[in-house]
C-alpha cells in the first residue's frame, strides 16, 4: 500500500508520482536545546525553570533536511520519554517514506494519518496520547519544512497560499509578579491586548486583575489564563473580579472541565471561555469545535499534531463560526510554523506572542520576524521559512535510545520493528540488544554533504 491510499493506510513503499518529483525520507532523529533563565516561569500548576526547544529532524536521502518541534515543556523528564517515543515510534514508520513534491499536503496528510492510525492506539493503552501526538507534531511540522525546502515554496504557500503577511499577535507570559511594569512594557511595544495569568491565589488574582486593567487603559484588551486552576465553584467565585476589569475571554477555567462545566459557568456568568491546547485527538476536537460555550479554540502545532491537524482545526472551526488563536509558548520552530498556519488561515485572529525573555526563540533565530504595531510579518523563505543560527545543533544535546522496539502482540508496534539491529543503529539512533537505556550526547558538527546543516566556524548553519 502506497502513501497515495486511504489516510490511515500504511506509507510504505514505493510511490508513484506521475509528473512531479518526490522525496525520500531516510532517517529521523531527536535533538533539544536547553537554556537556563534568570527568573521561573509561574503558573498555577507549576514553575518552568528552563526553556527548551525538542526538535525532530528528518533527513531525505539525499541528505536534505527538515526540522519541526515537538512541546516539551514538562515535565522534567519529558526529553528521554520524547527520544523514545520518536526513536522506537515514529523513526521506523517514517523511514521510508516518500512525499510527493506535486502534491505535498495530500502526501504529508498520508504519513501523518498514518502516524496516528498506528501509535494513537498505544498511546490510549499507554494512557499518554498526547505524548504521541506530541512526537507526531514535531514530525509533521519536519515534512513540511522538508517539501517546502525541496520545492523552494514556504509553508503557507503549500498548504493554501498566503493571505496575509502580517499576523495580529497578542502578549502572554504576564503575571503573576510585577504586573503593571509588564504590561506597560507591552504597551510601549505596541500591544494592545495582554493575557494575563491567574489561579494563585484570590486575592493575588484579584490584585493583578486591577493592575493590569489601570496599566493596560480603557483601550486595552484584557485576556486571562487560569491554566486549569479552578474548579467550577472557584471559577464562579471570581467571575464578579474578571467581569469588573473587562475580560474579553478566559482561557481554560476550569480543571478537567465537562462539556456541562462549560455551560454552567458559561450561563451563569457570561464569560468568554477559550480552550483547545490540552485536547487530544479529532473525535475531542470535534466536541469541543461544536460546543456552543467555547467561543475561542487554541490549538498548538507542537502539541495537538502539527501543521496538518493545525489546517484541519482551522477549516473545521471556520465552518463553525469559531474564532482560533493558537497556543503557542515554545521555542524558534513552533513559533515559526504558527506564523505559516495563521497566514493561510481566515479563521485565525490572531496568534500568542511570550513577551518573557525566551532563549530558544529569540537566541537561536538568524532573523527575528519583525514586529510593529501588534503584527508579526510571516517570513517568506522556504519551509518554515527560518534560519537557525551558526552552532546551535552542535550545541544542541542528542537524546538518543539504545534498543530497537518489542513487539508485544500490537499490530502497530509489529510493523514499527526495524527489519535489523543494523537498520536503528543510524546517527541519532543506537541499536543494542541490551535493555533500553537513554545516552546523551553532544551533536556532532559533522554531516554527510548535501545536508541541511553544513558545518561553519565551528558550529552549523541552516542551509
Amino acid at each position: 500500500m502506497t502513501v497515495a491510499t486511504a489516510r490511515a493506510g500504511s506509507f510504505r513503499g514505493g510511490l508513484p508520482v506521475p509528473g512531479g518529483s518526490a522525496c525520500t525520507v531516510d532517517d529521523v532523529r531527536l535533538w533539544a536545546v536547553e537554556r537556563p533563565i534568570d527568573t521561573p516561569v509561574r503558573m498555577s500548576f507549576g514553575a518552568l525553570e528552563r526553556r527548551v526547544m525538542a526538535v525532530v529532524e528528518v533527513e531525505a536521502t539525499d541528505g536534505s533536511a527538515g526540522l519541526g518541534e515537538t512541546w516539551a515543556n514538562y515535565p522534567a523528564w519529558v526529553l528521554q520519554e520524547r527520544s523514545a517515543t520518536v526513536a522506537c515510534g515514529i523513526r521506523p514508520l517514517v523511514r521510508g517514506a516518500v512525499l510527493d513534491l506535486a502534491d505535498v499536503a495530500g502526501s504529508i496528510a498520508a504519513v501523518h494519518g498514518s502516524l496516528v492510525a498506528a501509535l494513537w492506539p498505544l498511546g490510549r493503552q499507554w494512557g499518554a496520547p498526547g505524548a504521541v501526538l506530541q512526537a507526531v507534531s514535531g514530525t509533521d511540522q519536519a515534512l513540511w519544512d522538508l517539501a517546502g525546502k525541496q520545492r523552494g515554496q514556504s509553508v503557507c504557500d503549500m498548504a493554501g497560499g498566503r493571505l496575509r503577511g502580517r499576523v495580529p499577535v497578542y502578549a502572554s507570559g504576564i503575571g503573576p509578579d510585577d504586573v503593571a511594569e509588564q504590561v506597560a512594557r507591552c504597551r510601549r511595544a505596541g500591544l494592545r491586548a495582554v493575557k494575563l495569568r491567574v489561579g494563585f491565589d484570590a486575592e493575588i488574582d484579584r490584585a493583578n486583575l486591577a493592575a493590569a486593567r489601570r496599566a493596560l487603559g480603557a483601550d486595552g484588551e484584557l485576556l486571562v489564563d487560569a491554566n486549569q486552576a479552578w474548579s467550577l465553584d472557584a471559577a464562579l467565585a471570581m467571575a464578579d473580579a474578571l467581569a469588573a476589569v473587562g475580560v474579553a475571554w478566559v482561557e481554560e477555567p476550569i480543571a478537567d472541565a465537562t462539556p456541562e462545566d462549560w455551560a454552567a459557568l458559561r450561563e451563569r456568568t457570561g464569560l468568554v471561555i477559550a480552550a483547545g491546547e490540552n485536547v487530544y485527538g479529532r473525535r475531542a476536537w470535534s466536541a469541543l469545535l461544536a460546543s456552543p460555550e467555547v467561543a475561542v479554540v487554541q490549538p498548538d502545532v507542537s502539541k495537538q499534531g502539527g501543521i496538518t491537524e493545525l489546517l484541519w482545526i482551522c477549516s473545521q472551526a471556520l465552518e463553525l463560526g469559531k474564532v482560533v488563536e493558537p497556543h503557542l509558548y515554545g521555542g524558534a520552530l513552533a513559533y515559526a510554523a504558527t506564523l505559516q498556519v495563521a497566514a493561510c488561515c481566515p479563521a485565525v485572529r490572531r496568534v500568542e506572542l511570550d513577551m518573557r525573555p525566551n532563549p530558544v526563540r529569540d537566541g537561536l533565530l538568524v532573523d527575528l520576524p519583525a514586529m510593529a504595531d501588534g503584527e508579526i510579518e510571516v517570513p517568506e523563505a522556504p519551509g518554515l521559512g527560518v534560519q537557525l543560527k551558526a552552532a546551535v545543533e552542535h550545541a544542541a544535546t542528542t537524546y538518543r535510545w539504545s534498543s530497537a522496539p518489542r513487539t508485544t502482540g500490537s499490530r502497530s508496534e509489529a510493523r514499527a520493528r526495524p527489519e535489523s539491529p543494523e537498520a536503528a543503529d543510524v546517527r541519532g539512533v543506537e541499536s543494542s540488544s541490551e535493555t533500553g537505556a537513554l545516552r546523551v550526547g553532544r551533536r556532532s558538527p559533522v554531516r554527510r554533504p548535501g545536508s541541511g546543516l553544513r558545518s561553519a566556524g565551528g558550529g552549523t548553519v541552516m542551509r
